[in-house]
């Protein structure tokens, strides 16, 4: 049996982290191996979540298969060190399937290692580590410069990316014998990468590594050249973006003229507004509204993950709804200039799609129509359910039966039974709305701009819902910090910080500059505003009335 989102019962056990349903279910003869839409098993979903005891168990399990792949073709081992989670890595390097599970590439090429070193959510070097340590075990003497689709080693691949932990990377790569002076089809190697980035790490780095190479080839620099002609492709756009250049030249220029900046995106808007022409969608994370303290969805999924759970602990749960989500249904909250901006491209019939994350109904009360919101994990806003006799209460009765008792600290009762009112939210990844997951299906969303405001961290379904957007549709992240889908498709110094302590991709660039780089098959629609998200929205928001004045 399996929901919506084609998880199973051990799919929500194991991402919820509850060890016990795990193993009953698992002990019923629940399907280990089973995926799901995105191509997660069990093993998979406790990964997401480093449930370590779940994790452990189902690696004890005879006929687990820890190499199945997601449909971006990560392995639960590719998964774990993307993130650096060196604790799981450790246990998924099985000595039975040891050198399959290491050598395995994704759908770019890229192995477990070429993932750890170009990971920034955690400190790689204990992943790296283990890694390489277990390849010297196996014997496996050419893992440290394996190469991926593009020819580049983990060595070069984490050049390319500029992190924080650089020095640390290229120190333990050296270490275990990486070979600094091997190039990738483009006939680049990390001095020649280093070489292009302005930051002064990429500069500390390039002499360390001119150091390194001196002692082991003295001769090398007798020949090599740090001049190239022109940049190649890959410095300007992540491996997993290597199809920009079967898109034909016309229509990646067609996607933001070519100019892909904030004033290339105010330029669209500025000229759809006479037109009508441009269709927008919204993606609203839960994470804009620093000052409402509104809980996490987590937080009240341990209270109502449930109906059996939310019948326990109704009151805490109430005594939650009044004091964050009651003056929200009143309507007493000021609305934010992301709500502006959401209701500006509304008015000037730009907005298609309204996509949230949030529970808490404001996207409901700025003046977009209910149709074109589509919800994720369902609203304080829609009609309240009785858990007794599934009684769904009137406009009227929302009124009086659930949210004047929120208010008077009463248990909100059905008119009809005396059963208690459960709200509509969905806690459980594998409960997502299906109206939401339509859309995250490659092909469905037809707009020509998604923009994504405020958005956490990138999980299901969101990432889907990005990922899967046609090919000539521009994205724009308007967000607190960067996020996967975008952070490989800049190195560090193309995200400069602006004159108001917010940062953006591009930013200084000229538009001829930024033109050249769309030439050359590197990102065409994809625009990072960095920092504060209402200075960033006020500020597109001024860009664009000071274009529509000068008209």
């Amino acid at each position: 049996m399996v929901n919506k989102s084609k998880c199973s019962a051990l799919h929500e056990s194991t991402i919820m982290g509850d060890f016990e349903s795990t193993k009953l279910l698992v002990e019923a003869g629940a399907d280990i191996n089973l995926t799901s839409r995105d191509g997660s098993t069990p093993l998979t979903s406790a990964i997401m979540r480093e449930h370590i005891d779940i994790i452990k168990y189902l690696l004890e399990q005879p006929n687990i298969d820890i190499l199945t792949p997601t449909m971006f073709g990560f392995t639960p081992l590719i998964s774990a060190a993307s993130k650096a989670q060196s604790d799981i890595v450790k246990l998924l390097l099985r000595d039975e399937d040891l050198i399959e599970n290491m050598l395995y590439r994704d759908n770019d090429g890229s192995t477990a290692l070429h993932h750890a070193c170009q990971s920034i959510i955690n400190n790689p070097i204990e992943t790296i580590k283990i890694l390489l340590e277990r390849a010297k075990e196996a014997n496996l003497e050419e893992y440290v410069d394996c190469v991926d689709f593009s020819g580049s080693t983990p060595l070069l691949s984490a050049c390319w990316h500029d992190s924080q932990y650089l020095p640390d990377i290229i120190d333990i790569l050296l270490k275990y014998g990486a070979d600094p002076r091997k190039e990738n089809k483009y006939g680049w190697c990390c001095l020649h990468v280093l070489s292009q980035q302005s930051s002064s790490r990429s500069k500390e780095m390039y002499a360390k590594i001119e150091e390194h190479i001196k002692k082991i080839d003295p001769y090398f620099f007798d020949t090599f050249s740090v001049e190239v002609n022109e940049s190649p492709i890959e410095y300007f756009q992540h491996p997993l973006l290597k199809k920009h250049l079967q898109i034909p030249l016309k229509e990646r220029m067609n996607v933001l003229n070519g100019d892909v900046s904030s004033r290339g995106v105010c330029k669209i808007i500025n000229k759809a507004i006479q037109n009508k022409n441009l269709k927008i969608a919204v993606l609203l994370g839960d994470n804009y509204i620093d000052e409402l303290n509104l809980p996490s969805l987590t937080d009240l999924e341990a209270l109502a993950y449930n109906t059996e759970s939310y019948i326990n602990n109704s009151n805490k749960f109430n005594e939650i709804v009044k004091e964050k989500y009651y003056h929200i249904y009143k309507n007493e909250i000021e609305k934010t200039n992301v709500h502006k901006f959401i209701s500006f491209l509304n008015e000037k019939d730009l907005l298609k799609y309204l996509f949230t994350l949030n529970i808490d109904m404001m996207e409901f009360q700025i003046g977009v129509p209910k149709e074109k919101i589509i919800t994720s994990n369902g609203s304080f806003f829609y009609p309240k359910k009785c858990t007794q006799c599934q009684n769904t209460l009137s406009e009227e009765e929302e009124e009086t039966c659930y949210w004047n008792k929120i208010k008077e600290n009463l248990v909100p009762e059905c008119p009809k039974c005396k059963g208690l009112l459960q709200p509509d939210i969905r806690f459980s990844p594998e409960n997502i709305e299906e109206k939401f997951l339509n859309y995250c299906e490659a092909g469905k969303l037809d707009v020509d701009m998604l923009i994504i405001i405020g958005l956490k961290n990138e999980t299901f379904p969101s990432d889907q819902l990005i990922t899967n957007v046609p090919t000539n549709c521009s994205r724009i992240l308007i967000n607190k910090q960067n996020i996967d889908e975008f952070i490989n498709d800049f190195s560090e110094n193309e995200i400069q910080p602006t004159s108001d302590n917010t940062s953006e991709s591009y930013y200084g660039k000229s538009e001829e500059e930024i033109k050249k780089i769309v030439e050359l098959g590197g990102n065409y629609r994809d625009v990072v505003m960095l920092g504060d998200i209402n200075k960033n929205i006020n500020n597109l928001l001024s860009q664009i009335n000071t274009m529509d004045n000068q008209n």
